[in-house]
Parts: C-alpha cells; structure tokens; sequence
C-alpha cells in the first residue's frame, strides 16, 4: 500500500510487524474457507528486483535497501509463523520460493564458482535462514551493513513449516565475469527456450525437487510451473503445442523426482488462466485457459485438456496428495 511505501515499505524495520499484523487478520478472514496459508509469496522476487534492480516496484535500486529489506523479511516471515501458530494451530503453513536450477557455462574454476554463487543467491537466501537457522555467506558479502543482524538471524532456530512450496520454471547458466553482479553473467541458453526467453529443463526441475528435499527436509508443494507462449486463438481453439511439450516434461521430470524419494505432495500447474503477468503486462500468456481480455471469454487450451489427462491418468497420486 501506498501509505506504507511512504514510510519506507519493506525497509522499515516495523514492516515486520505490519506484516505479521496482516497475516494474522488474513488467516482469521478465511480459516472457515481454508486450512493451507502461504505467508509470502517469491520473496527474492520482490526483494532482488523492486529493491536492487529496480525493475518492479517500488523500483529501488540500492544494495543497502536490499539489505534492510532481506533482513525485515526474515523476521516478516518468522513473526508471522509464530502468530499464526499460537493462533491457528490447525492451519498448514509455509512460504512459497522461487528456485532455479544454475550450472556453470564451462569447466574452469571461475564459472564454477561465478555459478556456486548465483546459484546461492537464487536458492540459499531465504531457505536456509527459514529452514535452517543460517544465513548464506552470500548475503554478508552483498549486505555488510546488516552483518550484525546477519548474525543474530543464524543464531535463531529454524522454523517449523509444514511443507516448502517451490515455484520452477527454468534454469540458468552461469559464467565468471569481473566487475558485474557477484562477479558472474548469464550465459545463452543451450535448450529451447519459452516467451519468456527461460531455458526449458525438466531435469533441472527434478534437481530442484530432489535438493529440496534434501534441504528442507519436509514435504513439498510445487506451487507454480508452466511457461508462456504466443497463443492463437483460432476458430475457437489454441494449439499450444509448446506448452503441452513443456507440461509433459516437467510432469515426467516430478514423477521421476517422487520415484527417486522427492516427498512432493502437491502439484499446482501455472496458470489456470491468462493473467498480469509482472512487468510484461498481457503480453505473456501463460495459462491452461486463453483469456480474451476485452471480452474475458475463456477457452480451454489443448494443454488443459492434456492436463486434465494427466490427472486423470495418475488419480491415485492426486488422491493420496
């Protein structure tokens, strides 16, 4: 809200607490509707780019705001467990995060470790703070200002969750570059890559799962996973091809991840409809459902019916989730 960006949003230290405050009545709003509540949602999303690029908002540019900000949404998220365990204690809770799958671009050393940094970065941020009582060294090497608080956050017990939710979508290569951010740059894609310009990698989707897994050691709910495409809507259907092949892959790639011993519980296909994508706008379609956006008539998209296949096909896996 408007009103709170005025008195510094995410950087102000009693953003926590205002967050706890709105989690808690949230919870009370709609405890006779539902029982699974996500705190937040893609912190690294809002943190990364509305406080250090710039690109979303409140579009801050600024390491030391970046800095605040992580710090206020650690304890955000912490705050807010605490409350609505003591007030909810029949209410499943977690927090969902965006995971990427990061390789390096070569052999050498210096993109190994330009990847191991990224990959930190991306992945190790929130989760193990959250899930294991410690902050990355990622996050004192970016944020020195906020060493103290650093410290005293790994210092805190891990909190109990009763599953992580993973958003996947792509994977990224890394290479070494000095001067740019963590001395490393993206490197072009070497698949197939979506609207979106994101390498497609069902195998990077099951190394996310299966590190997961290992990491927060809890069951896991896979919360977003699709891909946007240039649909056409034509004598009433959309032949979304790209995006079948892409759902196929990845359903393969979480099965095989469950094979391999992955506790995924749940699986929530991105998205249900055409949505406001982010800064892209309209521009990016991602759903199972076109949306004509003047007249907001709906039509299923051959990947929908795929969908509905699928779960069909592996009703006793959807049963027992």
């Amino acid at each position: 809200p408007l009103y709170l960006h005025e008195k510094g949003g995410w950087t102000n230290p009693e953003s926590a607490e205002w967050f706890a405050d709105y989690a808690e009545r949230t919870v009370a709003l709609f405890e006779d509707l539902c029982t699974d509540f996500i705190t937040l949602n893609e912190p690294w999303v809002f943190m990364h780019k509305g406080y250090i690029t710039g690109e979303h908002a409140p579009g801050i540019a600024d390491f030391v705001s970046g800095g605040h900000v992580y710090v206020n949404t650690l304890h955000a998220h912490r705050l807010a467990m605490t409350r609505l365990r003591d007030r909810f204690p029949d209410a499943k809770l977690s927090v969902a995060v965006n995971l990427a799958h990061v390789i390096a671009d070569s052999d050498r050393a210096e993109d190994i470790a330009a990847a191991e940094r990224q990959r930190s970065y991306m992945n190790d941020l929130f989760v193990l703070p959250w899930f294991h009582g410690r902050v990355p060294d990622v996050a004192y090497s970016l944020f020195p200002e906020r060493s103290a608080d650093l410290d005293a956050l790994s210092g805190l017990k891990p909190i109990r969750h009763d599953m992580i939710c993973v958003n996947y979508y792509s994977r990224s290569i890394v290479k070494h570059r000095d001067g740019a951010f963590l001395d490393s740059d993206f490197a072009t894609p070497r698949g197939a890559i979506t609207a979106m310009n994101w390498e497609i990698s069902p195998e990077g989707f099951k190394n996310i799962l299966m590190w997961t897994y290992d990491t927060a050691r809890c069951p896991i709910w896979v919360t977003e996973n699709g891909s946007a495409w240039h649909d056409v809507l034509m004598d009433g259907e959309v032949h979304d091809i790209q995006r079948c092949d892409y759902l196929t892959s990845h359903l393969d790639a979480l099965l095989d991840a469950i094979q391999a011993g992955a506790d995924v519980q749940a699986y929530f296909a991105w998205s249900l409809l055409d949505n406001y994508e982010w800064e892209c706008g309209y521009g990016q379609r991602f759903g199972l459902v076109h949306v004509d956006f003047e007249t907001q008539k709906r039509t299923l998209k051959q990947s929908g019916r795929l969908y509905s296949e699928f779960v069909r096909k592996h009703e006793p896996l959807f049963v027992r989730l």
